[in-house]
């Protein structure tokens, strides 16, 4: 689809331009993330009211497989996971890094939150099977 976007409406050509102004139109100058941060607040306004109700809270478990995952991408995981209204939940990290790094990372949020488990697996042993161990936790 781009290529044929790139043949009909060259960049900088008078198509193209034209094509971006009603583009604009149509759509305004709105984005997703401004979406969100406009209607998750007015969405979401009674769920913490509604989580308090509740007597029994399930645990909810996280299973992530990882396998030299860079640092940025674990931030972010447990970044969201830790931002949830509901806090009953056990992220439950499954290693089979081969870099040491990694692994010391992942040991080391499991250390600082006492909902991060944390298990070594040994080996790159498929997404399928490390979520199994994790089940064994």
């Amino acid at each position: 689809m781009r290529k044929i976007a790139q043949i009909l409406l060259p960049d900088s050509s008078r198509r193209r331009i034209f094509a971006g102004s009603v583009k604009k139109k149509i759509i305004g100058n709105h984005s997703y993330n401004k979406w969100v941060k406009q209607s998750e607040p007015q969405l979401f306004k009674d769920t913490e009211v509604a989580l308090q109700l509740i007597t029994e809270k399930p645990l909810i478990s996280i299973v992530v497989p990882c396998y030299n995952t860079p640092k940025p991408y674990i931030d972010a995981l447990v970044h969201s996971v830790k931002s949830q209204v509901y806090d009953t939940w056990q992220l439950c990290l499954v290693d089979g890094s081969t870099d040491d790094k990694a692994s010391d990372y992942l040991q080391q949020l499991a250390q600082k939150e006492s909902r991060i488990t944390y298990l070594k697996v040994g080996e790159n042993l498929g997404t399928f099977e490390k979520q199994g161990r994790a089940a064994e936790v």
